[in-house]
């Protein structure tokens, strides 16, 4: 199998040219084999949209949406962007397109309001996790801050996902390392996530600057065992392709049987004192 992930630079809350620049990755990319295409958190419209979030929300059945699905022939495509729910609620979502058609939409479900976020004031928070089923298996979707509450994570191990795959606007921290601090601090969260989900985790962080701040690229492609395998260009713009054998995922939860020997009884009931207590 091979997959793509083409980390981009959008422009903020210009819709039209973000969506052609996503056509023109989608069509270089028709001539190749690839299964699965994945684009960075908010990709179709820029990270720092404040009040302008309302004038570039999507609904399901958008026409923007069903240009991005009539690319998804012979694979599958995951897209960032702002989704307008029928009450006009707006979510920071995740987009998934098969058999040109959009499947399903991740709603992001951690919405930070620390240091330079405040996601809480534009955006209203997911409320439900799903996973998807495609023709490559099923895709494990979360979106940056959703990454660093590792409750999600075993619960779409217990989802039985085949992928994780990871969106992300993540800044650049600490600069003036060989390596910077947040980037090292992702690879942390994706080998962890890989190696509880026993799944290939795909990272799609976006890069370029906006409205002063620098996004550090660098996404990645981390195997079932917690090996980074492959990783994108620091802070500009890249198009990592990696090849994956999917019997590697089988090798990994044979080796490690973590899903079998889960308790979800037992996290069930404590989550049920605890919370008790709590209140």
């Amino acid at each position: 199998m091979r997959i793509a992930i083409v980390q981009l630079a959008p422009r903020l809350a210009d819709l039209d040219e973000n969506l052609a620049t996503h056509e023109e990755h989608l069509s270089k990319l028709a001539s190749e084999p690839v299964d699965l295409v994945v684009f960075p958190e908010l990709s179709l419209t820029g990270y720092f949209l404040r009040d302008l979030v309302p004038e570039v929300a999507l609904s399901p059945d958008s026409p923007q949406l069903a240009r991005l699905a009539r690319f998804a022939t012979d694979r599958v495509i995951v897209v960032g962007f702002v989704l307008a729910s029928k009450d006009y609620r707006y979510y920071n979502a995740a987009a998934v397109f098969w058999g040109e058609e959009l499947r399903g939409v991740h709603r992001k479900i951690y919405l930070p309001t620390y240091g330079m976020f405040d996601e809480l004031r534009y955006w209203a928070a997911g409320r439900r996790l799903r996973s998807f089923p495609s023709p490559i298996g099923r895709l494990g979707i979360l979106i940056c801050e959703d990454v660093w509450h590792l409750s999600l994570v075993t619960l779409l191990q217990l989802h039985r996902v085949d992928w994780g795959v990871f969106l992300a606007n993540s800044p650049l921290r600490g600069p003036e390392k060989p390596r910077p601090q947040s980037l090292d601090t992702w690879q942390v969260l994706n080998r962890a996530a890989a190696l509880t989900l026993q799944a290939p985790v795909v990272f799609a962080n976006r890069a370029g600057c906006e409205e002063g701040v620098t996004f550090a690229g660098g996404s990645a492609f981390v195997g079932p065992q917690g090996d980074v395998r492959q990783e994108a260009k620091l802070i500009d713009e890249d198009v990592l392709v990696v090849e994956y054998d999917p019997r590697e995922t089988r090798a990994a939860r044979t080796a490690t049987p973590l899903l079998r020997d889960e308790n979800p009884l037992l996290t069930y009931h404590e989550l049920r004192r605890l919370i008790e207590e709590l209140d």
